[in-house]
Formats: C-alpha cells, sequence, structure tokens
C-alpha cells in the first residue's frame, strides 16, 4: 500500500480530516484520482445555471412586462412575465445570444417592449428634446437678463452711471452727504 492512500484510509477509519494528517496533499491528490477527481459535474451544472440565471435576469430587468406597463419582466409577478423568464432561460440553454433574444422580443411586441428605448427614429426625441429644452431655457434667461441690464442702464442718468473716483464721491447732494454723515457719525 502506498504512502497516501494508506493515510487516506487511516484518516477515515479515525475519522480525521484529511488536511489535519501528515502528507494532506498527497492524500487529496489520492483521494480527487480514486473518486474521479476534480470538480464535479453537479459543481459545473450549478455554476452554469447560476451563469444562465444571471444573464436572464439582465435581460428581463430590460424588458417591459407587457401586463404591468412600469415595471420590468424580472420585477413583476404576472404570469406572461413568469413566462417570458422562462423563454428567455430556455433561449439562452439553446445558445441565443442576449442580442438574439432582445431582438426577438421586440419582433414580437415593438419597441415598446423596452423599458428604455433605442435611440433613432422618433424615439430619439426622448433623448434631444429634453437638452434643447435646457439650452433654450438657458438663452432665455442670458436674453432677459442682458436686455433687463440695458433698460436699467437707460433709465439711470450718466452722472449716477460714472463711478465715484472718491470714497465720498457717490454723487449725493452735499446736503445728502452732511446728513449720512451726521447719521452715521462721520465728520467731514
Amino acid at each position: 500500500m502506498t504512502g497516501s492512500l494508506r493515510t487516506v484510509l487511516v484518516a477515515a477509519l479515525l475519522n480525521v480530516p484529511l488536511a489535519a494528517t501528515p502528507f494532506a496533499a498527497g492524500a487529496v491528490a489520492a483521494q480527487a484520482a480514486y473518486f474521479g477527481g476534480g470538480t464535479s459535474s453537479v459543481e459545473a451544472d450549478s455554476a452554469r445555471d447560476a451563469e444562465l440565471d444571471a444573464v436572464a435576469a439582465r435581460i428581463a430587468a430590460t424588458l417591459r412586462c407587457p401586463v404591468c406597463r412600469s415595471q420590468s419582466v424580472l420585477e413583476s409577478s404576472s404570469q406572461i412575465a413568469r413566462q417570458m423568464q422562462a423563454l428567455i432561460r430556455e433561449k439562452l440553454e439553446a445558445g441565443e445570444t442576449p442580442e438574439e433574444i432582445t431582438d426577438f422580443f421586440i419582433a414580437s411586441y415593438g419597441d415598446f417592449i423596452l423599458l428604455r428605448p433605442r435611440a433613432r427614429g422618433l424615439n430619439a426625441l426622448v433623448y434631444i428634446l429634453p437638452a434643447v429644452a435646457f439650452l433654450l431655457g438657458l438663452a432665455l434667461i442670458m436674453w432677459k437678463l442682458r436686455s433687463g441690464r440695458g433698460a436699467l442702464d437707460a433709465a439711470l442718468p450718466a452722472a449716477a452711471r460714472a463711478a465715484p473716483t472718491h470714497p465720498k464721491d457717490d454723487g449725493l447732494d452735499p446736503a445728502d452727504r452732511a446728513w449720512l454723515d451726521a447719521a452715521i457719525g462721520e465728520d467731514t
């Protein structure tokens, strides 16, 4: 009997985990070789199922439920949404790509089935009009500010528009300046 097989047998008889025995790496390798080694097909299938579920969920999240209309196929609990989820899963298992599956649903239901419409044709207006409205509003605000400033400048006399050269030279009458200085408490 070889050392690694003996280690496996002794560990099994004494109910000791293989990792706690000497030559653990050799024992694990011998056990893997004896029992078929590597990952099992069950583990591989569960990993593939988890991957298919993730891809199916991503596709279902982009499609609108035909019954609920405000929910995705993934969120909806309606019968047709569950059928669509099952169909997505079947098509993925058959080897279709996510784009092919999405195109299938678009062909069946039209662009309405997409929660986020594609930016082409009239659907492009959904993406373009808010930006155009924002820019027009900004231009209108700028125009109003400039025209308001021009009207204010025209209404003020030329003396009021001139910048004072001295802090006390602010365009006030000497009598008004004297009254203001007295109220503030400054000596002129």
